[in-house]
């Protein structure tokens, strides 16, 4: 199961390099620090985040905080993602470690078939910018030539951590995490027109180094459009 996994998500790698994108794909790995089987993931996840040809990201979920060990950087938002993502794409079930691609492909477990369909498929790029001016992120979506409704994600991170385990699955484990999600904020986007918001970079978790933007179609839909960037 664990070389599986890794190996997967290493023909992830391979495939990413080679294809031809406009935009990096945008990968989300739900984990959690109390999951046995989640360490192969974080370390591939870990290698994966350094490729210039994807957006890797790690949502930590929450329902694991109760089985012996408590992830510092679990997150009742991330579960709700999660969750989501199981309702709209029409999931049998979810957990951990799970891949979604492109907001549009689960990959739950080890499944390199599945994992290179989702990297293969198209993906829109809708061009937003981000910046950061001063103390705020500013973000804007271009004028589109239709009014369809979206959702814009901008998400905090902290691009490298290290945990030692004294409980639980993984006890005596040292985990070390790439990209870690530490806080989703939603904004709407109506109309067809250029919309820009800002955003205090204080209101950032403090570990929170870097951002993710996001932009899906309503209802946490595909992804259109993302860019990522340091912002202390």
């Amino acid at each position: 199961m664990k070389r599986t996994f890794i190996a997967a998500l290493a023909v992830a790698e391979a495939m990413a390099a080679a294809a031809a994108s406009p935009r990096p794909v945008v990968i989300e790995l739900y984990t959690a620090q109390g999951c046995s089987s989640c360490p192969p993931a974080d370390a591939a996840l870990l290698a994966l985040s350094r490729r210039p040809e994807l957006l890797a990201i790690a949502f930590h979920v929450d329902y694991w905080d109760d089985l012996g060990w408590r992830d510092r950087f679990s997150m009742a938002e991330a579960t709700e993602r999660q969750k989501r993502f199981g309702e709209t794409l029409r999931l049998p079930t979810v957990g951990t470690p799970q891949l979604i691609v492109e907001g549009r492909k689960s990959v739950l477990g080890a499944n390199a078939d599945a994992l290179n369909e989702a990297l293969n498929a198209a993906r829109e790029d809708v061009g937003i910018e981000a910046s950061v001016q001063g103390a705020i992120l500013v973000v804007s979506v271009p004028k589109r030539a239709t009014p369809e409704p979206y959702d814009l994600y901008v998400i905090s991170y902290l691009p490298e951590a290290e945990t030692h385990i004294a409980r639980g699955e993984n006890a005596g484990l040292t985990l070390k995490e790439a990209n870690i999600a530490r806080s989703i904020r939603r904004f709407r986007v109506a109309g067809a027109d250029t919309q820009t918001w800002k955003v205090s970079i204080a209101s950032f978790p403090k570990d929170a180094t870097h951002v993710l933007v996001l932009l899906q179609h309503a209802g946490q839909g595909a992804v259109a459009g993302a860019t990522s960037l340091s912002v202390r």
